[in-house]
Order: C-alpha cells, then sequence, then structure tokens
C-alpha cells in the first residue's frame, strides 16, 4: 500500500553534531543495521513497520529532530550526501 512520496535523506555513525554512534536507536530495541534501518517520522510510520523504497526492504527502528513529516532517513556505513522524492510503499503483515 502507498503512504505516500516522501523525501529519502540518508544518516551515518557520526554525521552529525552530537557524533552519535546509532548504538541505541530511538525505538530502543535495536542497533542500526546498514541498508535495514530507517529513521522516520512516527507520527507518521510507526516503528516496527517494514516499507519498500525502491524495491528495497527498510524498517523504521530509528527517529531524529530532522525527519518530520514525510522525510525518511536512511542509514547507510559510509557518507552519502543524496536527497531525492519518491514513492515509499508500507508492506502488509
Amino acid at each position: 500500500m502507498s503512504c505516500g512520496d516522501f523525501k529519502i535523506t540518508y544518516y551515518w555513525i557520526g554525521e552529525d553534531e552530537y557524533n552519535d554512534t546509532i548504538a541505541s536507536p530511538c525505538d530502543g530495541k535495536h542497533k542500526a543495521i546498514a541498508g535495514h534501518t530507517i529513521a522516520v517520522d512516527t507520527n507518521i510510520i510507526p516503528y516496527g513497520t517494514r516499507v519498500m523504497i525502491n524495491n528495497h526492504i527498510y524498517t523504521a527502528e530509528d527517529c531524529g529532530g530532522a525527519v518530520k513529516g514525510n522525510v525518511i532517513d536512511i542509514y547507510t556505513t559510509t557518507p552519502k550526501d543524496v536527497t531525492y522524492n519518491t514513492e515509499v510503499f508500507v508492506l502488509m503483515k
């Protein structure tokens, strides 16, 4: 099911002013995994939701101060200074 168009950004260890190690994502249960973990606005996408972005499946396990509204931040191991807009699909259980 489509949940609309989202701005896609990326984050990685130490890329913010807090030098966040991403050891304890906001959901308190998971360590961020590259290619798996996304940060979301939980008012839009709840923790644990699996979404498909460009035919790749991610899980909502983190949040962030800049992740508000229709923004998804994908965790990666290397810096990616890329942003784009795309349709995001929620996978049904």
